[in-house]
Parts: C-alpha cells; structure tokens; sequence
C-alpha cells in the first residue's frame, strides 16, 4: 500500500464526515431526527426527491470514503463529481427552503472544501494522476 500524505488523510476525513451528515440529513427527511431550527419541516411533493438524494450521496459517500483510504484512483473523480453535485443540490435546497438552511449550511461548505482541496496539484499526485490529466491553464 502507497504511502498517503496527510492531504489524502483530511480529504479520507472530510468525506468520513459528509458521510455522516448525509446519514442525518436522510433522517431529518423520514422525520426520526429534528431539524436545527424550527419544528418539523413540510417539503411538500418533494420529500421523496429529497430522499433518494440523500440515499444516494449515503451510498456514494460510503465509496468515496472506502477509496481515498485505499487510494483507489477512481476515488479522486467519483469525490469531484459528489463534492460537486452535493454542493449544487445543497444550494439550491437552501435557496428554494430557507428554512433548511442552518441544516445544510456545514454540509455544503464542507462540499466545497472538498472539492477545492481535490483539484489541488498535491492531491492528484497522491493519486497518481499528476501527470494524466490535462492542465487547468494550458498555454
């Protein structure tokens, strides 16, 4: 097994940890957890929408984790396109319910974080993909 250098670590931690966030924000959806503020929150036709999302970034998240731990060079892309995906869909949950917002709040900065720290030069070396992909500023 390759050596990690701490980047991969915290980024290993940080998608440990939206996998947590994930798991509580699909109980937040069945009603078994309570919401930050407020009482419980109506999301209309949408709930189900709400639920296989959250479904979905449990399951990916899971993967994400269990390959930047193995350094699987997958896992680097798999984590831009949740990180991305999750921060987009984040927004705009938080944009169109304004009463979600002090519960996604962490989730999408923590999206964030991740994906700027994934595109870092340091980290795809980790990866082993320095030398693969195409540079950002091509001259």
């Amino acid at each position: 097994m390759r050596d990690r250098p701490i980047g991969v670590w915290i980024l290993t931690i940080l998608a440990g940890l939206q996998f947590v966030l994930a798991i509580g924000h699909f109980l937040q959806g069945l009603g078994i957890l309570p919401y930050v503020v407020g009482g419980p929150q109506d999301i209309g036709d949408h709930k189900v929408f709400y639920l296989i999302v959250w479904a979905l970034l449990i399951w990916v998240w899971g993967w994400v984790t269990w390959a930047l731990y193995t350094l699987n060079p997958q896992g680097w892309l798999v984590v831009m396109l949740a990180a991305g995906f999750a921060a987009v869909f984040n927004f705009i949950n938080m944009a169109a319910a304004t009463q979600a917002t002090p519960d996604l709040t962490l989730t999408f900065i923590v999206d964030v974080v991740i994906f700027a720290y994934a595109l870092l030069p340091s980290t795809q070396k980790a990866f082993g993909l320095k030398d693969k992909l195409p540079p950002l500023n091509p001259k």
